[in-house]
């Protein structure tokens, strides 16, 4: 029992120091970091040299997959820029297999020790963000060794030595439990590590301890679906990229197991015998091939691919317009892009105004569907606060932090905007009374269309031209704002007894106010902007939608 106990210690302190790399290293990820990956990824070459790092550093292909939804979905990156990172991280990873095979025992100690005490006094937010990322580097590596000294008697025991001989006599069985393994620990490269550093004290030979880090490439898509279960569209064919990466990596493994296994014909196994006769470094060097190779399968077929997914995955047509598009619970993981996905979901909900704007400018839509609709802007606007709160409780850069509070301004201007447009609707719909005001009403509605069109896209881009225009359009003496106020001031009829003039002045009046309240609103979008402009973040410009 104390053995178990000791294996499962080490077992736990390499999760913690995996938890810990990626979680600081997703906090040192601000504006700097995603304007280089988005220069970065200017090509697939290029994109596989980012994949390479991010993989080595982040020790997880499923965090740099989600790291990377974050950024497509924000507009920072394209989706046909993401698959070579993807693809690549997953050999980046590889990295720490070799690590491990080096003698370094007595370093990680005393790492452990001078890491946690840096972590704990140093001050400055980077510096001890650096701090954490080596200390939960050495955490990983000494989990790794205490595992390695508490399975040399375990492997004795009766239990554990039944399982590995029915695991030794079956390739498929050995395959799966490698599957169930990575499924298990939520995690293919710990699964990988874990397979290692019990091969390294002779409980599995070559053959069997290679099916099982096959099968551990496909253990973590079970993670990935529970976590992308409520994303659509390029977010989802993201994700799906990286499972079916890891599907190839399997199929194509075992594939040459068994041609090697039949023929004879000196393949992967026969050739890292050769390369060196330690296991722990043959078993890195499987884990490197197990993903080198399907890596460079998978390069000169990525845009084909990025048309299979989206065939395979399409975006929904019809999104329910109470509920978030862009924002998921797995992008607050990674803050610096999570507070970007905000602009793009109110851009949204700004364009949804502008469609129904449209629609009761037709006068197409029922008083019922119309209240519908704007019950679903403000729970939309509800839920997008609650996802800045939630994400104002994560540790945050100062950049992050200040935009994120702007972000949050931003929101509660847009549900205003949506609640000014249900008043002024109910207006609109007053003056209907009087046929005469058909220029007056139509008038001010087509310059509200034409002012939420301009804000959606200042939103959605945040591009200094597009927030200087939507600034000048909304600006109390506008052209497009005088000739509304000069259309309600001159559209006035006197054909009518006095007590019906005045009904109408009045309602007029009414509705030339709740025009200027949006108007105004507006205009305080497009000032509160320039602290979203991407100079201000660091990000890279969002290109404007084509008309």
């Amino acid at each position: 029992m104390n053995v178990l106990a000791e294996f499962a210690l080490g077992l736990g302190i390499f999760f913690v120091g995996m938890q810990m790399v990626g979680e600081h290293l997703r906090q040192l990820s601000g504006p700097s970091f995603r304007a280089l990956v988005a220069r970065s990824t200017s090509s697939p070459w290029s994109g596989v040299g980012l994949g390479l790092v991010a993989g080595a550093m982040m020790q997880s292909a499923t965090g740099v997959t989600f790291i990377l939804v974050n950024m497509v979905t924000a507009g920072l990156i394209s989706a046909q820029a993401a698959l070579p990172v993807i693809a690549w991280s997953n050999v980046g990873l590889t990295a720490l297999a070799f690590v491990v095979t080096l003698d370094i025992h007595p370093l990680v100690a005393g790492s452990v020790g001078v890491c946690g005490i840096a972590a704990t006094l140093i001050r400055q937010r980077t510096a001890r963000q650096v701090a954490n990322v080596l200390l939960g580097v050495a955490l990983l590596l000494f989990g790794l060794q205490s595992m390695g000294a508490a399975a040399v008697p375990l492997k004795e025991t009766q239990e554990l030595r039944t399982a590995v001989q029915y695991t030794v006599t079956s390739p498929a069985l050995a395959f799966v439990a490698g599957f169930l393994l990575a499924a298990l620990l939520q995690s293919n490269t710990g699964a990988t590590m874990l397979v290692i550093t019990l091969a390294a004290q002779g409980m599995f030979g070559l053959p069997t301890a290679a099916m099982l880090i096959y099968g551990t490439n496909l253990g973590a898509i079970v993670l990935r679906l529970l976590l992308s279960i409520d994303m659509r569209g390029v977010p989802r064919q993201l994700v799906r990229f990286e499972d079916a990466f890891c599907l190839a990596s399997g199929l194509l493994m075992v594939a040459l197991f068994f041609i090697e296994r039949v023929t004879g014909l000196p393949l992967v196994l026969a050739g890292v015998a050769a390369a060196t006769d330690k296991i722990a470094l043959q078993l890195a060097l499987v884990f490197l091939l197990a993903n080198l190779l399907p890596a460079i399968v998978v390069m000169p077929a990525l845009g084909p691919s990025l048309a299979w997914l989206a065939r395979r995955w399409p975006a929904d047509e019809v999104a329910d317009a109470a509920q978030p598009e862009f924002l998921t619970p797995q992008s607050l993981d990674d803050p610096a892009s999570a507070v970007d996905l905000i602009p793009r979901e109110l851009a949204r909900l700004l364009t949804s105004l502008q469609c129904s704007v449209r629609t009761h400018r037709a006068g197409t839509d029922t008083s019922d569907v119309e209240d519908q609709r704007a019950a679903d802007y403000a729970a939309l606007t509800a839920r997008i606060d609650e996802y800045a709160a939630q994400l104002s409780t994560r540790p945050l850069q100062k950049s992050v932090a200040q935009r994120l509070n702007a972000t949050r301004e931003l929101t509660a201007l847009v549900g205003y905007l949506a609640e000014s447009y249900v008043q002024l609707r109910h207006s609109h719909r007053a003056l209907r009374h009087f046929p005469d005001t058909a220029a007056i009403r139509d008038q001010i509605l087509a310059a509200l269309e034409l002012l939420l069109g301009i804000a959606a896209t200042a939103v959605d881009t945040r591009q200094p031209a597009a927030i200087a225009h939507l600034r000048e359009q909304s600006r109390s003496r506008s052209v497009l704002i005088e000739q509304a106020r000069l259309a309600s001031v001159s559209g006035a009829t006197g054909d009518d007894t006095r007590n019906s003039r005045i009904a109408e002045r009045t309602a007029t009046q009414k509705l030339l106010a709740d025009f200027e309240l949006s108007t105004w609103i507006i205009h305080r979008i497009s000032k509160l902007l320039d602290e979203l402009t991407p100079q201000a973040s660091g990000a890279a410009p969002r290109s404007a939608p084509k008309p």
